[in-house]
């Protein structure tokens, strides 16, 4: 059976869909870690992080744990340049 050319453009189309996905999943990223005192080594809890751009613009903040770990998810790739 011979597939006609709706199935085919259709079936290129599907393909574009899901590599155009992949990449825009691609280009978000994130930022974890831990805030510890420097003299101690201990964590600090509920302190406040900034996540600021080059030219010292802010992108996001967050308030650390009880463990003192913080997280930032579903970063645009430029504000990690």
């Amino acid at each position: 059976m011979k597939p006609t050319l709706q199935a085919l453009i259709k079936g290129q189309l599907l393909t574009l869909f899901l590599l155009l996905s992949m990449y825009s999943l691609a280009q978000t990223a994130g930022v974890k870690g831990m805030v510890t005192d420097s003299v101690s080594q201990k964590s600090i809890r509920f302190v406040n992080v900034i996540l600021k751009r080059n030219d010292n613009t802010d992108v996001n903040n967050t308030i650390t744990d009880e463990l003192g770990n913080f997280k930032f998810t579903g970063l645009d790739c430029p504000f990690l340049k």
